[in-house]
């Protein structure tokens, strides 16, 4: 049997694994720990640019936080402001193309 054939037939398994999608957008999982270089916001989401990573999430440079008038969006907003200000490191973890949680350390 022809060798790329077989190769294919091996390698054709593995991509049921492989999620489908944007190969710059991390989906469901953490991003490197790393500083908040960059801060803008447009309509409903303030973008974070992070220096320990190039891939983003719901963006393709940067992490987004969907702002809403809550109690809590307000506290993440303001805490990762703060994190941002004081050249904290942070974590941001991504979920469904939105930051849904954090750490921020040092």
């Amino acid at each position: 049997m022809n060798k790329r054939i077989e190769i294919a037939l091996l390698l054709l398994p593995l991509t049921a694994f492989v999620p489908f999608a944007n190969a710059t957008d991390v989906v469901n999982g953490w991003s490197p720990p790393g500083s908040i270089v960059k801060i803008y916001s447009v309509w409903s989401y303030t973008y974070f640019k992070l220096s320990s990573t190039a891939n983003g999430c719901g963006h393709a440079e940067f992490w987004s936080l969907a702002t809403q008038d809550s109690a809590a969006s307000k506290a993440k907003l303001s805490i990762l402001i703060a994190a941002y200000t004081a050249g904290k490191t942070v974590s941001l973890r991504c979920e469904n193309g939105v930051v849904s949680d954090f750490e921020v350390t040092d």
